[in-house]
Formats: structure tokens, sequence, C-alpha cells
């Protein structure tokens, strides 16, 4: 199976390593991260043909525009001629499909079009791609490939409702595409402490604060107020943010994730306890 993405050529920016495209598409999307796909444009420009392959490093939310997409690609090569769709579709002896099927952001071929698809693309940019596979799709059972989809679609949705920028010290690192190099995601109850991959557990971060609070250095109390386990000078100087605002409950932690962490994490660092054991003793005993 080889994945086809409808990307209009035009559309591409800051050297075709970006493309914008609306948000309703994310699931689908997402689901394609580190695939290298068939770029494909639709009838509405010309003719419908395949104009070159893309392998997609990440979808995030546009900087720009709240209600959009941007698609970060590793890499985009152009074929030296374009291969139109009905040629593609005789070489592959495709089956008649509904002519709404492309008009999906991603929708797939059999196996053999990518081998057809290499052989239009210049010589200097063919060596390794002919090797590039589905791999990391195969043997992915359905469970996996939803629990990666939510895990993606999760940071996203934090992303757009808290920003890029790291909740504790305020710091981002992005390229020029808009690639977050430092921004993480972080877990306030951890996954492997039975946290739930939910919005209401997860804040961003950069790199140094997440591994902070994963090992009980930074915490939070009830009011917001960022805690320190360690006194020490590197962690006291500027520019760390004093308070988190949790005003606005529907979009930050909720606070019995930000207490399991201060009673079981913070000042003591890494922990097996597990956070539904104590949920259902709090429920238990009232």
């Amino acid at each position: 199976m080889v994945f086809v993405l409808n990307a209009r050529s035009e559309k591409f920016r800051d050297n075709d390593r970006v493309l914008t495209v609306p948000i309703f598409h994310e699931v689908r999307l997402l689901a394609v991260i580190g695939a290298t796909l068939l770029l494909y444009n639709p009838r509405d420009v010309g003719q419908s043909h395949f104009y070159g392959v893309g392998r997609i490093a990440d979808v995030v939310p546009a900087r720009d525009h709240p209600r959009s997409l941007d698609i970060l690609f590793d890499f985009v090569e152009k074929f030296s001629k374009p291969l139109i769709l009905q040629e593609m579709n005789r070489l592959i002896e495709a089956k008649p499909r509904p002519f709404y099927s492309y008009s999906n952001i991603v929708w797939t071929l059999p196996e053999r079009a990518y081998g057809l698809a290499m052989e239009r693309l210049p010589n200097t940019s063919f060596v390794g791609l002919e090797e590039d596979t589905q791999d990391p799709f195969q043997g992915e059972t359905h469970k996996m490939r939803l629990a990666r989809i939510r895990s993606a679609l999760v940071r996203n949705q934090t992303i757009r409702l808290l920003g890029r920028a790291c909740l504790f010290c305020g710091a981002q690192w992005t390229d020029l595409t808009g690639r977050l190099f430092e921004t993480e995601i972080v877990h306030i109850v951890p996954l492997e402490n039975d946290g739930p991959d939910s919005v209401r557990n997860t804040v961003p971060a950069c790199r140094r604060c997440h591994f902070y609070i994963d090992n009980g250095v930074l915490g939070l109390d009830d009011y917001g107020l960022i805690l320190f386990a360690r006194p020490d000078r590197e962690l006291q100087e500027p520019p760390w943010r004093q308070r988190i605002d949790l005003s606005q409950s529907q979009i930050v932690p909720r606070l019995e994730f930000i207490r399991w962490h201060r009673k079981n994490i913070f000042g003591k660092g890494a922990t097996k306890a597990k956070y539904r054991v104590e949920l259902q003793a709090a429920y238990q005993f009232g």
C-alpha cells in the first residue's frame, strides 16, 4: 500500500518544506506521520497528476491560522516529468474507483505504484529513496495505531489551548518551518503511572522543564504557583515564571492530577505508584 497526499504544488512554502491545510484533516494526517507519500495535484488544477514524493516529519497547529495545520516535510522531491492519473491507473491496472475518493486528503494505491513513481525522480534524487518503504506502518495493530494517533492529537490540542512556549519558563525553539525542537508535552501524572493521555493531564514544556517535572524537581500548588524542590541558584534565577493561571478550568490540568504529582513525585523523583489505585481508594473511603 502506498499513501497519496492531495497537495497542490503551488501551496507549498518555505522551500517546499511546509504545507498548510484545514484543521478537519488532522486525524487522517496524524496517521501518516513518518510516511513517504506520492504528491498529487487534483484535476481542478489542469490534469490530475502525480508530481513528486515527500516524507511527512510532523503535523502541528499552524502558527498564524488557529483553524489550520502545518504539514512539515523532511524532504520533497519533484519528478522530472508529471505522471498523469490515467496513466498511473493503466500501469498498475487499478480497478475503477469513485471520483470522490480522489478528493480525500490522504488515499492509497497498490504497492507497485511506488516503483513507477521512483522512475520519475531525477538520478541525483533517486539514491536511497527506492528502498524507502512503509515499514513503520507494517505490523502495527489497530490498537497501536489508535494510540499513536491519539498521542499526537493530544499534543496538538494542548499546543492549541496553552500555546507553543514552555508553561514554566516561557522558552520555545523552532526552525524556519515552525517545527518545535524543544517544546514537548508533559503528562502531570505520567502514562507509566496510569495517567490519562488527555489535555486535562498535559502541559507544554521545554526539554529541561520536562525532565524536572518527571523527576520531582518542579511542581505546582493548587493555585498555579511554581514549586522548586531544590532551592539552588540555577532553578531560582529568571526566566522562571512565578505562577501559571489555573482559573480557566477547561484548558488546564485537573487539580487532582496536580495534587497526585505533588504527593507522589514532587521532591521525591520518579515513582511506581499507580494513579488509578489511589483514585479508587479515594472513592471507596469518600
